[in-house]
């Protein structure tokens, strides 16, 4: 059975099929499911807030970005597919990333983590397939996700789509 996944770094407007993990790592790392609170449930929140277009969780639970609004742009989870979605996002892995680790990316490319951004409060998940890391940082004891790399991807599927359409 094919679920719904929210491909984040790459829709624009919700979702397409699980299909073939395009994001492989080059060294060790264990897949958890995660229900406790912290980076992995932070995560996992930000996640549903998106896909159920709830601003006040999705600003509650991101770092502050200029363009915000792109992570709202696009379609909510349709209602008869809510429950799906959300015991997808509640039952996939979340990996933390560890310092020097190689990622293999779409396309041959490769991102190494640097360890600034896997110490003390700063943290990087790999979520079920998604095929990029979400980084997240501690901000006064909470865990907040930062939007950046979303609102990029979001932005440059709305272009590819205006420039194939001529506007």
């Amino acid at each position: 059975m094919l679920i719904p996944v929210l491909c984040l770094t790459a829709c624009l407007a919700g979702f397409i099929s699980a299909g073939q993990d395009v994001t492989t790592a080059k060294t060790g790392g264990q897949a958890t499911k995660s229900a406790e609170s912290g980076p992995e449930e932070a995560l996992r929140g930000f996640l549903l807030a998106i896909g159920t277009q709830d601003e006040a969780k999705l600003r509650s639970l991101s770092l502050p970005h200029d363009d915000f609004e792109w992570l709202l742009k696009g379609q909510a989870v349709p209602a008869d597919i809510r429950k799906n979605f959300e015991e997808f996002i509640d039952q996939s892995p979340i990996r933390t990333l560890k310092a020097g680790e190689v990622l293999e990316l779409s396309g041959g490319r490769e991102l190494k983590v640097d360890p600034g951004d896997v110490s003390g409060d700063r943290t990087m998940l790999m979520f079920g397939r998604d095929p990029l890391p979400h980084k997240l940082r501690k901000v006064d004891g909470q865990w907040k996700v930062d939007p950046s790399s979303i609102v990029s991807a979001r932005k440059a599927a709305d272009a590819a789509r205006k420039k194939k359409a001529g506007q």
